[in-house]
């Protein structure tokens, strides 16, 4: 079986597994979401991804964290992951047209590490919100990342750190973008204290350098 055909199973078998579990329905999870019933069931089928933002959405409407949705099984201790990238097969497409890979995680842990890969073409720009800090780092490329209704040039070698409860996603690529995008701490509350944390990469006007 295809890599990333097995990840869409397991996402789809652990949201219909917990949503059954809680007792709750595919309109009740599609309400809490703002998704319709019909993407629920295609998400529970392995026909798709959603976003990853909107795979935090689902978990907390399940009371979980997203790592229990995107682990075959729990794991502990140290795992070694050896360079997704040099195989692109091995990730799994979203609906928004980016690529993901769960380097780690399992539903005990604090912190879910997650590679993404954008390509110009195959990306949908979008904007998510869901609760939790979000850390990312740019590993290859550049991207346009909008944060709070700023757009942030991200080139190699940088980061950004925000809040999830502010609206954030990829708004474009020039040519292709690899990074890591780290989330932890559902119940982060955000605030003043967050924007000092934030570092300052370039921020730009949606338009410039031709993106």
């Amino acid at each position: 079986m295809d890599e990333s055909v097995g990840i869409r199973i397991v996402i789809g078998e652990s949201i219909r597994k917990l949503r059954m579990q809680s007792g709750l329905t595919q309109q009740e999870i599609a309400d809490r979401c703002e998704l319709t019933k019909g993407m629920i069931s295609k998400i529970e089928n392995g026909k798709v991804v959603p976003a990853v933002g909107t795979l935090q959405r689902i978990a907390k409407a399940l009371g979980v964290k997203v790592s229990a949705l995107m682990e075959a099984k729990e794991t502990g201790g140290t795992r070694l992951t050896l360079d997704p990238f040099a195989n692109l097969d091995g990730f799994t497409r979203t609906s928004k047209g980016y690529r993901i890979f769960s380097t780690a995680g399992s539903p005990g842990q604090i912190m879910h590490p997650i590679l993404i890969y954008a390509k110009k073409g195959e990306l949908r720009p979008h904007e998510v919100v869901h609760q939790g800090e979000e850390y990312i780092h740019v590993l290859e490329g550049e991207m346009v990342f909008t944060v709070g209704g700023e757009h942030f040039l991200l080139r190699a070698g940088d980061s950004l750190y925000f809040d999830g409860m502010q609206k954030h996603g990829i708004h474009s690529v020039p040519r292709e973008v690899r990074y890591i995008n780290l989330f932890a701490g559902y119940e982060f509350s955000g605030g003043a204290e967050s924007e000092k944390l934030i570092p300052n990469p370039v921020r730009i006007a949606v338009g410039d350098n031709g993106l």
